[in-house]
């Protein structure tokens, strides 16, 4: 949903209290992301159309979680807690990135 820029779509996937916390290999500590919106926005910032990266789920710890890539390179890996059909947490571990090669 992200890659398409679909953010109705993932609204409705997210809890209303989610949480997203990232981490950029080489980068102080990005501050978590709380509620539906940043955390939205965030993701669509990340992985979203004007990113390049493509997402292809994948587990992480048991769980479900995205691996994003671009060209053929592995940016980051996303778990996805989730609890009653809705994810509450998300938490990405990602190498420095800037935009798509245009």
């Amino acid at each position: 949903m992200c890659e398409g820029g679909d953010l109705s779509g993932l609204i409705g996937l997210l809890d209303p209290g989610v949480a997203g916390l990232a981490t950029v290999l080489g980068l102080p500590p990005l501050p978590s992301a709380r509620g539906v919106d940043a955390v939205a926005e965030r993701a669509l910032f990340f992985f979203g159309p004007s990113a390049g990266v493509s997402l292809e789920p994948f587990t992480v710890e048991g769980r479900a979680g995205v691996v994003g890539r671009r060209g053929g390179h592995v940016l980051a890996v996303v778990r996805l807690d989730e609890r009653g059909g809705r994810i509450f947490h998300l938490h990405a571990i990602a190498r420095r990135f800037g935009p798509a090669a245009r």
